[in-house]
């Protein structure tokens, strides 16, 4: 029985509680709070916790796609994005639910929902420096985006040599 509804579509379990995020966001055009669209981000442990020696790296490569529904997101084409000395491109959530364009210059950065080796930033989303001229917003996106940046590992079935 267990999860099984009842006649006035009330549960008979109460409800999983989820971790609360650190950070939310407030859009000032809908007054209300908006949750994150990439639980994989705030669910990740934080950056410095891994202890990892990649504070810039230039090899990182973008992985692990997640699916988002009605998010805004920035299609960045020719590695028109920067962040920690990686040029980048793909498609990434944007954090800022009241951004309705892209900055003119690539110094002012984006916030987007993106790990850095698995882990996040401590004070909030990542901020990728993007050249304008190579990339676009998207509203009300659905499908999927980029989530954690990473060194390219190849698979040990793919460094077998062919004879």
């Amino acid at each position: 029985m267990s999860g099984r509804r009842t006649r006035r579509g009330a549960s008979r379990n109460p409800p999983r509680t989820v971790a609360a995020r650190p950070i939310a966001a407030y859009s000032r055009s809908s007054n209300h709070i908006v949750e994150p669209p990439v639980d994989s981000y705030w669910n990740a442990p934080l950056y410095k916790d891994l202890g990892l020696d990649k504070d810039t790296y230039e090899l990182a490569e973008p992985q692990d796609p997640e699916h988002v529904s009605g998010v805004t997101v920035v299609e960045v084409r020719s590695e028109g994005a920067c962040y920690r000395g990686s040029y980048v491109h793909g498609l990434y959530a944007v954090a800022d639910p009241d951004l309705t364009e892209l900055p003119k210059d690539g110094e002012a950065g984006v916030p987007v929902y993106c790990r850095w080796f698995g882990g996040r930033e401590d004070e909030g989303p990542a901020v990728f420096q993007i050249d304008p001229a190579k990339a676009r917003l998207i509203r009300n996106y659905t499908g999927y985006v980029v989530t954690n940046l990473a060194e390219f590992r190849m698979k040990p079935s793919a460094r077998r040599r062919i004879d």
